[in-house]
């Protein structure tokens, strides 16, 4: 299983979105996200086996607890892969304690 923690989105950004995704799902190769799925991505895990997904939920619900509301706004856009046929449309948050967006 491909699992990250994230967080989802105020209703006004995801309707922002979806209709900004929807003017680059025109190009060849892109996958249009549905609306309720779009999210802020704060953790990659990566492939993980099923038998940890309890845990793993467990720990995000802890942490998630120790941390305050937070702000953050977002700035551009990109894509991934950079080579090739990109497949991937990202928008870039910005706000204290995110990293830089695009990580290396």
């Amino acid at each position: 299983m491909r699992l990250f923690y994230a967080v989802f989105l105020p209703e006004d950004v995801r309707r922002a979105l979806a209709e900004a995704q929807g003017r680059v799902s025109r190009y060849k190769g892109w996958k249009e996200v549905p609306p309720h799925q779009l999210h802020l991505t704060l953790l990659f895990l990566g492939e993980r086996p099923e038998e940890d997904l309890e845990d793993l939920i467990a720990l995000g619900h802890r942490l998630g607890r120790k941390v305050p509301p937070f702000t953050a706004l977002l700035k551009g856009t990109g894509y991934f892969p950079n080579e090739g046929t990109p497949r991937v449309w990202f928008a870039k948050p910005r706000g204290r304690g995110l990293p830089s967006w695009p990580r290396a």
